[in-house]
């Protein structure tokens, strides 16, 4: 595996094979919104890494800041001496919506839950 990594692609028979790291979508969504700031890095020649499960580390000074979640941006900004910058909010914006099923039909959901629920062998569940 470390020779993959150091290799962009490698050769089986007659095709040409590349390896990629296996990252959550969430985290592809966050490295896409944090790409305005990791561009002003590079400008800025601010080293930084990735972190895992998901991380953005910058060195300024010979000290590692380590940015996790949307709130930790402004000081992590100020950390490392970049301006304010528009980032848009990774965890809400970058999160999939559960899209409509139709399975189920309207008239068969309810918001009703005054009623005791009914176990599958038909008993109602004990009141708490």
């Amino acid at each position: 595996m470390r020779a993959a990594r150091t290799q962009s692609t490698m050769r089986y028979e007659d095709s040409q094979i590349s390896l990629y790291q296996d990252l959550s979508t969430l985290t592809l969504d966050a490295r896409r919104a944090l790409k305005p700031l990791t561009s002003l890095m590079q400008e800025k020649r601010i080293p930084y890494r990735w972190g895992f499960p998901f991380s953005l580390q910058a060195k300024v000074d010979n000290q590692w800041h380590v940015l996790r979640w949307p709130n930790d941006i402004p000081c992590f900004l100020q950390a490392v001496g970049l301006p304010t910058i528009p980032i848009p909010n990774w965890i809400l914006d970058c999160l999939p919506t559960r899209p409509y099923s139709p399975t189920v039909p309207a008239e068969n959901l309810s918001d009703d839950t005054s009623g005791p629920r009914q176990r599958r062998g038909g008993q109602d569940d004990p009141e708490e």
